[in-house]
């Protein structure tokens, strides 16, 4: 139970919320629509996410020295792919990286690699629709900010991970992981080159 006067202010609070004018459903901020659009892009696709994802996988539980360099080729590669649709180039992408995780060890040089090529992809395929000059830096901005956030979360997330239950158990997490990842990108794929194949 809430005391008397925390009571009272938590009533006068949702009173206050009910009473509030509906909420607008557009940018605080004048013209920054595109950044918040941008920010959020890699979340929007199924391919992005399973990219991010693999890259975690991937790149994650690498030695720091790695990890660093995988993380700076993945961030250059997303630049540079941010200066259409590639959702099957990024299944397939997906599936390279889970077959290498999935493949152990799998070479040092490969998670690099693998990570200037997730990063150019996903630098691509985060490039803003045509329009004014301002909107397209505003959202690119947005996109390049977003891409970069949510790998170094997913390489992070998995690097702490990898420290906090080193052993069995993360390793066969990380695999059966990669085995899904594997098999949904493939499924994805699939179902992309058959929606795009001629009847």
């Amino acid at each position: 139970m809430i005391a008397g006067p925390r009571r009272a202010a938590a009533g006068i609070g949702f009173a206050a919320a009910l009473a509030a004018p509906q909420a607008a459903a557009h940018s605080p901020f004048p013209g920054l629509q595109g950044l918040y659009t941008g920010l959020l892009h890699p979340l929007t696709q199924p391919a992005q996410i399973m990219v991010l994802l693999t890259l975690g996988l991937l790149i994650g539980a690498r030695p720091e020295a790695v990890r660093q360099a995988a993380t700076v080729a993945t961030l250059g590669g997303a630049l540079a792919g941010l200066a259409g649709d590639h959702g099957g180039t990024l299944a397939v992408l997906v599936l390279a990286g889970a077959a290498a995780v999935l493949y152990r060890p799998a070479p040092d040089a490969l998670a690099v690699t693998y990570g200037a090529l997730a990063g150019i992809l996903l630098g691509v395929a985060s490039v803003p629709d045509p329009g004014g000059w301002r909107d397209v830096a505003i959202t690119s901005l947005g996109s390049g900010l977003g891409v970069s956030f949510f790998v170094l979360l997913a390489i992070g997330a998995m690097a702490a991970a990898a420290e906090r239950w080193a052993g069995t158990v993360f390793d066969t997490a990380r695999l059966v992981a990669a085995a899904w990842l594997l098999a949904i990108s493939g499924l994805y794929a699939a179902l992309l080159w058959r929606a795009s194949a001629p009847l």
